[in-house]
């Protein structure tokens, strides 16, 4: 409630009017100076409850003036001189809006740059660096740069010896008077800092690494040599920070150590020493995951899994999971079932086997991933196991990027117990190519990259995700030696090999609101094309693509839209539907409710297809309802939307959502609101973390 006599702030608003005035202003940033607002609007999502739960800020008047200092003091810092800022209050009932009208003040080009170094090694120092100074002749005078490039010199002589150098030794003279409309700036460099006097001044030195000791603490065992691995500090060396940042970086970014601390103590004026701690995470964990899924024609799906992990399985750091799990498919009182069962496991080790180790020298260390598991599902229709092994790389060439490599990957797929009627009625004869037992030997590269490295990153951020696999193409080089069956595909081990390409890349960007920072709105496009050819006809059935379900098209069960406009194929007692190629574009509003209670509104869009393939007797393209073309995407893309509710437990996410089908590409009609929450209308999906 709001007081007789006084008003709540209901909305804040900067204005630059002279923007035009300027060639750039990208640095004058509303929503940054709505931070040195002395009084701000009550945020809130302002959809669902979280609106209600907001307290009305009691508008004071009295804190106006501290608002325009704030950021009059701002715009100086940034090199508006002399700004101007007026307020606009405006009342209506018992809301106060206020509008803060900024005139930007005059800019100062750097006429003239000069630097006064008077050590001879630091002067040298400074000279080499300098090609990296952000600092340049014509850009305009301000204090945020000055702080930056103070900040950067600093770091610079922390890398050349300087232990515990600060950017307080260098003082910043400018003069705007000498040149009309322009400012000449001094660098200076002294021996002592800027909140001392000259009496205080000292002699700057370069410091040498003295002893170096690397203590885990508890009962953790590891091998020494392994711990020499990561660490880069060694004695008798120049100290330096970048070095001292890359071995805590390596330390880190091992899983076997919950914290690391490096302490550096000065011996002497010229020695520094190193103790660096390192204490033992949780070396085994047990994980559990749960995924379900249940639409209104009654069709459930239950993904339970159970994982185990070992971070320090043979004392150096090696990475062991293991993990079962299964996925079943049922409808109560009716025959229509699948079953699937799955044991995987991997080992990661953290270096790159086969290589020296001088070679990564840097803040992440590559790894070397070897993995095996096997799979088995059992289908009213057939019987199919899996046995697929890997050997592979991961490396981080940049903060932000991450590679992973798979030179060699393995897989032996066997299909057996095939109802050969099943086999016969499949609405397309390509597809019975997808339905073989088969050898699919080849390699692939997984790329990522993120504009955030944060865990739960909380401004906006953007990420690509790209995979690509290839296999058969060595195998293809051994066909004059190999045995052929009858369709003339060589075989290995008297079974056909596959031969194909497959990729696949996926956009998201997730943007927070300034003024609602818990309301976020994440867009993802994702699109993936396989081909088969040379000694494969088709796609392996396991490297097809499909739709649905939590993570997809939210309208659907996995696997039970498209491809294209083609039906459900009545040949499957549950729907396995596939295709060739994915194009899918997803649309999520995330906010508030109430305190760990999130919710969201999602629209999503796309399908599979097939690409144009020909029938046994090559007279016609088979199964062309599947095939995308130009003027048939519209009409053969799925739509669906929902809402959902979250659980934020910070570091997991509990999902409920509820996609509604809008547009349904096989009957090519658009569903009605009365045919929403009908039978085959909706469907209800359980999972764990966002979808994207």
């Amino acid at each position: 409630m709001v007081p007789d006599g006084q008003h709540y702030l209901a909305k804040s608003k900067i204005v630059v009017k002279n923007a035009k005035d300027f060639k750039d202003t990208k640095d004058v940033k509303t929503s940054e100076l709505n931070k040195y607002l002395a009084q701000a609007p009550a945020k809130s999502a302002g959809i669902g409850f979280s609106v209600l739960k907001a307290e009305p800020v009691i508008f004071d008047s009295t804190l106006l003036d501290n608002s325009v200092d704030a950021i009059l003091q701002r715009l100086e810092y940034l090199g508006y001189y002399n700004s101007k800022a007026e307020t606009v209050t405006k009342y209506e009932g018992k809301k106060a809006s206020v509008t803060y009208n900024l005139t930007l003040g005059k800019l100062f080009p750097m006429k003239d740059i000069s630097y006064s170094v008077k050590d001879s090694v630091m002067d040298a120092i400074y000279a080499k660096g300098l090609s990296k100074s952000l600092l340049k002749e014509g850009d305009k005078l301000a204090e945020s740069v000055l702080e930056l490039e103070s900040q950067r010199l600093a770091s610079l002589y922390r890398d050349n010896g300087y232990y515990s150098f600060s950017k307080n030794y260098f003082f910043f003279f400018a003069d705007t008077t000498a040149t009309p409309d322009s400012a000449l700036l001094s660098v200076e460099l002294r021996d002592y800092t800027r909140n001392e006097t000259p009496s205080a001044a000292k002699p700057h030195t370069q410091y040498n690494i003295g002893t170096v000791a690397v203590v885990p603490q508890g009962n953790l065992k590891v091998k020494s040599k392994f711990l020499q691995y990561l660490n880069l500090i060694q004695p008798s060396t120049p100290y330096s920070e970048t070095v001292i940042n890359n071995t805590y970086s390596r330390f880190t970014s091992n899983r076997l150590f919950s914290t690391v601390n490096i302490e550096m103590t000065p011996r002497d004026s010229s020695t520094v020493d190193c103790e660096i701690l390192l204490t033992p995470s949780k070396l085994q964990n047990i994980g559990f995951d749960l995924q379900g899924s249940v639409n209104s024609t009654g069709l459930f799906g239950v993904n339970p899994s159970v994982s185990y992990s070992h971070k320090n399985l043979f004392g150096g750091g090696e990475y062991f999971t293991m993990a079962v799990g299964g996925n079943w498919q049922f409808m109560f009182n009716t025959p229509a079932y699948t079953n699937e069962f799955s044991l995987s496991s991997a080992l990661s080790i953290p270096r790159f086997v086969g290589a020296p180790a001088r070679w990564f020298s840097g803040p992440v260390l590559p790894k070397t991933n070897i993995a095996l598991s096997y799979n088995h599902q059992k289908r009213p229709e057939y019987d199919r196991s899996i046995i697929a092994s890997s050997y592979g790389y991961s490396f981080n060439p940049t903060s932000n990027i991450t590679i992973e490599w798979t030179p060699v990957r393995a897989n032996v797929v066997n299909v057996y117990d095939m109802d050969s009627t099943f086999f016969r009625s499949l609405s397309s004869s390509y597809l019975q190519y997808s339905y073989m037992t088969h050898v699919d030997i080849g390699g692939g590269i997984n790329a990522y990259y993120t504009s955030n490295t944060a865990t739960n990153p909380k401004e906006t951020y953007f990420y690509i995700r790209f995979s690509g696999n290839v296999a058969g193409n060595m195998l293809n080089m051994l066909d004059p030696m190999l045995k052929q069956n009858k369709a003339g595909q060589s075989l290995i081990l008297d079974v056909p090999y596959a031969q194909y390409a497959r990729g696949e890349l996926q956009l998201v960007r997730t943007t927070f609101f300034s003024n609602s920072p818990e309301v976020s709105l994440a867009a993802r496009i994702a699109g993936g094309m396989g081909y088969a050819y040379g000694n494969s006809s088709a796609l392996p059935l396991e490297q097809r693509f499909y739709a649905g379900g939590a993570n997809s098209l939210r309208g659907w069960q996995s696997r039970t839209v498209g491809p294209g406009m083609a039906p459900l194929d009545s040949a499957f007692t549950i729907a396995n539907q596939t295709g060739d190629l994915r194009l899918e574009a997803n649309l999520e509003l995330r906010f508030p409710i109430y305190s760990i209670i999130k919710g969201a509104f999602f629209v999503d869009a796309g399908n599979i297809w097939e690409l144009p393939h020909y029938t046994y007797d090559k007279s016609h393209i088979d199964n062309e309802d599947a095939i995308l073309t130009w003027n048939k995407l519209l009409k053969s893309r799925a739509l669906s939307w929902g809402v959902g509710l979250r659980l934020d437990l910070s570091m997991l996410v509990i999902r409920l959502d509820m996609g509604v089908k809008e547009y349904d590409p096989a009957a090519q009609a658009w569903r009605t609101p009365g045919q929403w929450f009908k039978r085959d209308g909706f469907t209800l999906h359980f999972g764990v973390g966002y979808p994207f």
